[in-house]
């Protein structure tokens, strides 16, 4: 091998070992997320908040009381025990991010044996970019100031370079803090779990956290690139709403809404169990209302010289509407400007729905969650049409 062409492999590797950015979110998911929060530049979202009126409302002088008020209750009663449990400067974190800030939520992972719920699967992104050395610093620090606690609640593992700590979060002191004297005549604190997990470490310039070990290495065979299956990217759904409207937007987020009520509709029937007193079938509410025709729901937010514009999109195929669904469906009739709205008015916004039809679809929804219930409507409907004649 020549010195040139050694040279160029070793040029290529370090350009690849000092990769500025992440891959995208939608390349490090995998194709069965569920739901995912993302922030694909968080300078940038940083610079536009600020520049917003929200933003400048926010750091107004004016509002410095309010503010520090706010900031510090918050902190008091939520980061602080966050914080002392698992070893981590929350407000260290923020400020090294630069790149993408990226939550995503996972079916729960296989139960363990003698446990009766599946793990929560969840995972978080924070990406620093060129900050890798002080995220390593951090977490160093992180892991030290743990280390200290008694009795020893952190695990460390080691994959080749990679570092996680598995810390044990006791939020049971906050709870007790929060609530009454329990010396109180009457009063005394419930027993309640209130011990999670939380694992975390890096992974290249990304600070990376997850509800236990096991979610974390399900991650990082994508998070590493040694994973070359198709990811979120490539799911149909995902990619229609991705060119409609999460693409270069500020934030972005994606639910997988067919997923879910897949996995959530046996637990539904008993939510409804009491429209059994009128004849209903617990069973056919949900989809008589149309919901669970909607396979999946995108919203992307983006700022612009006129403020902030927010975008939902809500995926129902047209054969499958009804009940909300259809009583959500916009005609494609001509929306423009009413007579008599002035010149100058800053924005309008015109949204046409069929009535009649809304109702109709209304009427058939509630004929097949129970026929008795759809009789009381439409007999409440005939008054209400004779008294306003």
């Amino acid at each position: 091998m020549t010195l040139r062409l050694r040279l160029t492999i070793l040029l290529f590797t370090l350009v690849g070992l000092c990769r500025a950015d992440m891959a995208p979110s939608q390349d490090l998911l995998p194709t069965n997320t569920l739901a995912v929060l993302s922030i694909p530049e968080v300078s940038a979202a940083k610079l536009a908040w600020l520049a917003s009126n929200p933003g400048r409302l926010w750091q107004d002088p004016a509002m410095a009381a309010f503010r520090n008020q706010f900031e510090n209750s918050v902190r008091q009663k939520w980061l602080t025990v966050l914080e002392r449990e698992s070893g981590l400067e929350l407000r260290e974190l923020l400020d090294l991010t630069r790149g993408q800030a990226t939550l995503a939520v996972f079916p729960p992972l296989p139960a363990e044996p003698g446990s009766e719920d599946s793990g929560a699967n969840w995972l978080l992104l924070l990406d620093t970019r060129t900050g890798s050395a002080a995220l390593s610093k951090a977490l160093d620090a992180a892991r030290a100031r743990v280390g200290t606690n008694t009795p020893a609640t952190a695990k460390t593992r080691e994959i080749g370079d990679l570092r996680f700590t598995t810390v044990t979060l006791d939020l049971q002191m906050t709870a007790a803090a929060g609530a009454k004297s329990p010396g109180a005549p009457g009063e005394a604190l419930e027993d309640e779990d209130l011990r999670w997990e939380l694992c975390y470490g890096q992974v290249g310039s990304a600070f990376v956290a997850g509800p236990s070990w096991a979610a974390i290495s399900n991650a990082l065979p994508r998070l590493t690139a040694t994973n070359a299956s198709p990811g979120l990217g490539s799911k149909a759904s995902f990619g229609r709403l991705w060119n409609s409207t999460l693409k270069d937007r500020l934030v972005w987020s994606y639910v997988d809404v067919a997923s879910l009520y897949e996995r959530f509709s046996p637990r539904l029937e008993g939510v409804f169990g009491m429209l059994s007193l009128l004849g209903a079938d617990p069973a056919k509410v949900v989809p008589a209302t149309g919901l669970t025709s909607i396979k999946a729901v995108g919203g992307g937010v983006q700022f612009t010289t006129n403020g902030w514009t927010t975008e939902l999109a809500i995926e129902v195929p047209a054969a499958e509407r009804a009940g909300l669904t259809r009583l959500m469906e916009i005609l494609p009739m001509e929306a423009g400007l009413l007579e008599g709205v002035p010149e100058g008015v800053a924005s309008f916004q015109r949204w046409r729905i069929d009535g009649p039809g809304g109702w109709k679809a209304l009427e058939a929804s509630l004929q097949r969650i129970s026929p008795q219930l759809s009789d009381l409507v439409r007999m409440h409907h005939c008054r209400i049409g004779r008294a306003g004649v």
